[in-house]
């Protein structure tokens, strides 16, 4: 019984480990500046000065790009994004590498063209 407990407890540390890894935003979203164009497509977290490679499924990015394409006269310029996301710890490769780590985009909130004071 000793031995039982104790592999359950190792078990549910490892579980909380994990679970720590990535900063997930399900109950609050996450703010920041989106950019896309060729060889680019990153979001810069409000607050935070760091810059992460965007990972999405096909539909959400499809949807990023249609929007940023909406919002501005050229790639590369900035839109604000709220977002729900999770911080992937993953090794990251060509463009990706350049980047401070890997942001996975579960679900846009709001796009839409920067305010003054909106992304600090």
């Amino acid at each position: 019984m000793k031995f039982v407990s104790i592999i359950i407890i190792v078990l549910l540390t490892m579980n909380v480990s994990f679970a720590s890894e990535g900063i997930s935003s399900d109950s609050n979203p996450m703010q920041g500046m989106y950019t896309w164009g060729e060889g680019v497509n990153s979001v810069r977290l409000c607050g935070a000065g760091i810059t992460y490679w965007v990972s999405a499924n096909v539909n959400i990015q499809k949807n990023l790009q249609d929007k940023h394409s909406s919002l501005t006269k050229k790639p590369y310029e900035e839109v604000y994004i709220e977002f729900q996301g999770t911080l992937l710890d993953e090794e990251l490769f060509g463009f990706a590498a350049n980047y401070d780590g890997l942001m996975r985009i579960r679900k846009i909130i709001l796009i839409d063209k920067l305010k003054p004071g909106q992304c600090e």
